[in-house]
């Protein structure tokens, strides 16, 4: 407001969150999240316990007040702030999705580089995500401990469950924790490839994170936006989709679906498009390449029912 803050008034507040609407078109979340922080100093140097009013009272002659009120800020009225133009993928868009995560790790592996281990990362990742309805976030920051049992679904084994430890939390408070039961069966398939096969080849002795990054600790948010912007151009597809859910937290294959009986998880599972092995085995991958390691793909299972269907829409909440 290029003024100090002792001479803000409400009408500076209301034409600089102006200015941020009309000129620079920023998003309401981001405008909101401004004025919290304006709110948040403004009710700092207000505060009686600090004397800054007296102090600034005695040497200029005025003193800084609250100029954040609810008439002239965006108020958090609902979970989901998504942009209306946003929808979710179909279930063809996002089976070639899938299949052009799986084709990048047989392409470049085809090469003889190294760098098939990420985007095979990555591929495992997203599967990751949208079978378990997480947040970009709640994905990055799963350790390979956080998969465990499930009493009620033995036929998952060790992956029948998934403890998310850093969901969004609320204003105020630690990450939000909660369980994700496993509701599709081609889940199990694709994380016990990861886990055993693949992810032991980026050496990560001592490293807990479910997705290592090549440099250090886990991969970060940049990284799972880059490569799904890469793939999203590969395939033409809007470039309003990002990694951000369309519709909240909640998905087709979050904790709301998990609680179903076995008998509907497993219908569930053969109306949505399951994703293939990491990749297939072929004739140009079935001979390790020099950088490979010891790994070889597994065969691809059976296509599921359904998974070609165009109707309905399905959610690949990856935020």
């Amino acid at each position: 407001m290029n003024t100090y803050p002792w001479h803000w008034t409400p009408a500076m507040v209301d034409e600089w969150l102006g200015d941020l609407r009309s000129l620079r078109d920023l998003r309401r979340s981001t405008i909101r999240s401004y004025s919290e922080a304006v709110r948040a100093f403004c009710h700092f140097v207000t505060d009686p316990l600090y004397d800054w009013a007296a102090m600034c009272e005695e040497r200029f002659g005025t003193h800084p007040v609250q100029v954040v009120h609810e008439w002239n800020t965006v108020v958090h009225v609902q979970d989901n702030e998504a942009d209306a133009k946003k929808r979710a993928f179909t279930k063809a868009e996002l089976h070639a999705f899938f299949e052009h995560c799986d084709d990048e790790v047989a392409r470049i592996r085809a090469f003889g580089r190294k760098d098939w281990l990420p985007a095979f990362r990555d591929a495992t990742l997203f599967k990751t995500a949208y079978a378990y309805g997480l947040r970009r976030n709640e994905t990055r920051m799963l350790d390979a401990a956080d998969f465990g049992r499930n009493p009620h679904g033995a036929e998952y084994g060790e992956f029948g469950r998934c403890q998310v430890r850093f969901g969004k939390a609320k204003k105020g408070s630690p990450p939000k924790r909660r369980g994700v039961l496993t509701v599709f069966g081609w889940t199990p398939h694709v994380l016990d490839e990861w886990f055993t096969e693949v992810r032991p080849l980026l050496g990560t002795d001592g490293n807990p994170a479910a997705w290592p990054s090549e440099r250090g600790l886990r991969i970060g948010c940049q990284r799972i936006n880059s490569r799904f912007i890469t793939y999203r151009k590969a395939l033409g597809l809007d470039d309003g989709w990002t990694t951000t859910p369309s519709e909240g937290p909640t998905s087709p294959t979050s904790s709301r679906t998990a609680g179903t009986p076995a008998s509907s998880r497993n219908k569930s599972a053969t109306s949505t498009p399951a994703p293939r092995p990491s990749t297939p085995a072929s004739p140009r991958t079935s001979a390790p390449a020099p950088c490979a390691g010891t790994w070889t793909p597994r065969p691809s299972r059976p296509r599921t029912e359904g998974r070609h269907e165009a109707q309905g829409r399905v959610h690949l909440a990856v935020a």
